[in-house]
């Protein structure tokens, strides 16, 4: 192929292709599972199944789900004028991020923390209570519970309001 039918092709090309744009939306809903948000632009133009995650239904890597009345920032993906994707967000409502078998999310009831199925909150809890346990043998027998058992029974408590 000669190079003026190569440029020829590429200037066909170019004409081709859809420009990106952003676009305002508000949120009407949002679907979890799907991992989709349904919602209306400025002009109540309805927009729906636009993708929270880069990938549909992919079990790794980060996301946010968007609070619904909000308003996210969405953008076509490539030349497809109907599929869209969440670029930013004005509240958020959860976010999550999965690496490997670690996750962590974070919502208005906290922050949970995972590695399989050992979460952050139980090994707290389990500390506190080993803690709390600790007695050490004297030349009078075992010692009674620690004199400052009641502060941990308080840093339970704050665990328990930050971690879930």
């Amino acid at each position: 192929m000669s190079f003026d039918e190569e440029f020829a092709d590429g200037l066909k090309e170019m004409t081709r292709r859809k420009a990106t744009e952003v676009i305002p939306i508000m949120v009407m809903s949002v679907d979890e599972t799907k991992m989709t948000v349904d919602g209306m632009d400025q002009d109540s133009v309805d927009y729906f199944d636009i993708r929270i995650q880069a990938s549909q239904g992919a079990t790794q890597g980060s996301f946010v789900i968007p609070a619904i009345g909000s308003w996210i920032l969405a953008s076509n993906i490539g030349k497809v004028d109907t599929t869209y994707f969440v670029v930013s967000t004005t509240e958020i409502q959860k976010a999550v991020i999965n690496i490997g078998e670690l996750e962590a999310e974070i919502d208005s009831q906290g922050i949970s923390v995972k590695k399989g199925t050992v979460g952050l909150l139980t090994v707290f809890d389990d500390l506190i209570t080993a803690i709390k346990a600790i007695t050490v043998t004297t030349s009078q027998g075992p010692s009674g519970t620690p004199l400052n058992f009641a502060s941990f029974d308080l840093v339970k408590t704050k665990f328990n309001q930050l971690l879930k």
